[in-house]
């Protein structure tokens, strides 16, 4: 199933078999299409879906308060590398930019699972009636593969709400039909 467009914004997963545990949900893969990229490993049972499902019903849930002016602000690249930096090497005397990537819930993905063990980073800042993505993957040499996109909000979140509402949709008919 894909949600929205994959040359600008979309969702895509697919449910290989559903789990009746809350947490996991079902196996299968996420990926996250952004300005014709691919985030996320693509195979048919690349992860359990439960923590992507919850990250998603959770920045519905958190809506508009993805914010940090002091980023926003900022080329992509530039947030990009100094993310890396924080998160995965040596960046020095940094907390601010880490608290207030982790306070405002600016880390999308990786989102705790092996939907994104491609390397696979996504920032989601909200800014008055905008979303701002950035995504990159992690590699040797540094950000790869960065992209950046900034869409209204309201398009942004109805395909985050029409994607949940599709796969929790989606595992009830598949979890039923396994009870059979």
């Amino acid at each position: 199933m894909i949600v929205g467009d994959a040359q600008t914004f979309a969702l895509e997963s697919e449910i290989l078999f559903p789990v009746d545990s809350v947490a996991q949900q079902a196996v299968g893969f996420f990926v996250v299409h952004i300005s014709g990229n691919q985030f996320g490993v693509r195979e048919e049972d690349a992860t359990c879906l439960g923590c992507s499902a919850n990250e998603v019903a959770e920045r519905l849930l958190m809506r508009g308060s993805h914010v940090s002016e002091q980023l926003f602000s900022l080329a992509a690249a530039d947030i990009a590398d100094v993310y890396l930096a924080n998160f995965y090497g040596e960046a020095g005397d940094s907390s601010s930019f880490e608290d207030a990537i982790r306070e405002n819930n600016l880390i999308w993905c990786p989102d705790g699972d092996a939907a994104f063990d491609d390397g696979s980073h996504i920032l989601q800042f909200d800014h008055e009636d905008y979303v701002r993505l950035i995504a990159f993957r992690n590699s040797d040499e540094g950000t790869a593969d960065l992209v950046e996109r900034t869409m209204f909000a309201a398009e942004y979140y109805s395909i985050l709400k029409m994607w949940l509402t599709e796969f929790r949709r989606d595992r009830d008919v598949a979890l039923k039909n396994t009870r059979r």
